[in-house]
């Protein structure tokens, strides 16, 4: 081979060289299928299991939630309506969307509110204790009353005769003439929250003031008093005639509008009620305070309680300057050394 054809031969070769680079390792051909007497196997085929089918889901059907309108009239177990433990203008004023500026508005009137009657308790103690025992004891008859007189009771009345249990009577009349007392002193008494100013307007009856209800409605639109006023109208209603459906049952003739009247002195009996728990209430729970912070002896905290709690019932809670002195010195003459010091730095 001549010196020419060895280049070409050696040019040939680097460029096929280049190209199998380029081309990557050359892989050798399968080996040929050997033959074989045993068929082969063949393996089932099934389709493929989707996410949801392969793992099925526990959590039962997907529910969408479906937004309602807001209502105030919730039932127990037994389908009767949950009574609301404030007054109902005041529980659907909050279920109402407002914006910031007249969600204060309405915060200053319940706070407002609150102050008058706790200021009306104040005033009135001796008179508020008188009727709240009275009331709680009606309350504890009715309750008597309200089981001799239930469906599953020998004394039931015969349906379609009417006749009604006297002593069921008794407790209803009593209750409303509590209430009546209650609502002559609302009429009666001039109050104002202890924060007004010196020369605010003058003082009112919480009867003068009216009703929270039209309280709110003055800070609301036109259309928010609608649908504040539209839920109370729904809740009272549906009250109603739950109370008509329980004379029912145990022989007893409601009309409406008794419903309607004892429906309203409840309502009435239950802000009594919240504003003679704070006030009075509040008493107490200063006097656990003192005993908490004093760290009485069990025989010092009884003595204490029976000093405090006297003269409290003596000047139902306005005690004057002379009475103070006198509690405190008492108080004073049981306690430690150490004790004395603290109770000192309290009054401080």
């Amino acid at each position: 081979m001549n010196r020419n054809a060895v280049a070409s031969l050696a040019i040939i070769l680097a460029a096929a060289s280049q190209s199998a680079a380029q081309l990557g390792p050359i892989k050798p051909p399968p080996p040929a299928p050997q033959k074989s007497s045993t068929p082969p196997r063949v393996e089932p085929s099934f389709p493929a299991a989707s996410p949801a089918a392969a793992e099925p889901s526990l959590g039962g059907p997907t529910v969408t939630a479906v937004e309602t309108d807001p209502t105030l009239v919730e039932r127990d177990l037994e389908g009767k309506v949950k009574r609301l433990t404030v007054s109902p203008a005041e529980a659907a004023v909050k279920l109402l969307k407002l914006d910031a500026s007249t969600r204060a508005k309405v915060e200053v009137v319940l706070v407002d509110n609150a102050a008058a009657w706790d200021s009306f308790v104040r005033i009135n103690l001796k008179d508020v204790l008188r009727i709240a025992q009275g009331l709680q004891s009606e309350s504890k008859q009715g309750r008597s009353d309200a089981s001799a007189a239930s469906p599953n009771s020998e004394s039931i009345a015969v349906p379609g005769k009417n006749r009604r249990p006297a002593a069921a009577s008794r407790g209803n009349s009593g209750t409303a003439k509590l209430l009546e007392e209650l609502r002559e002193l609302m009429n009666a008494t001039p109050v104002q929250p202890a924060d007004v100013e010196a020369d605010a307007a003058p003082a009112q009856s919480l009867r003068s003031r009216g009703t929270i209800g039209n309280q709110l409605a003055a800070v609301l639109s036109a259309d928010e008093a609608a649908a504040m006023q539209a839920l109370v109208k729904q809740y009272v209603e549906a009250r109603i005639a739950d109370r008509i459906a329980e004379a029912k049952a145990v022989g007893q003739e409601l009309r409406p509008a008794q419903a309607t009247s004892r429906e309203m002195l409840e309502a009435l009996g239950s802000e009594f009620k919240r504003a003679y728990e704070r006030t009075v209430g509040q008493a107490a729970k200063s006097l656990d305070t003192a005993i908490t912070t004093l760290q009485l002896s069990l025989e010092q905290e009884s003595r204490f309680r029976q000093i405090s709690g006297d003269s409290f019932q003596k000047t139902y809670g306005n005690a004057s300057a002379q009475e103070r002195s006198r509690v405190f010195f008492e108080i004073y003459q049981i306690l430690t050394p150490e004790q004395r010091e603290i109770l000192v730095k309290q009054l401080r």
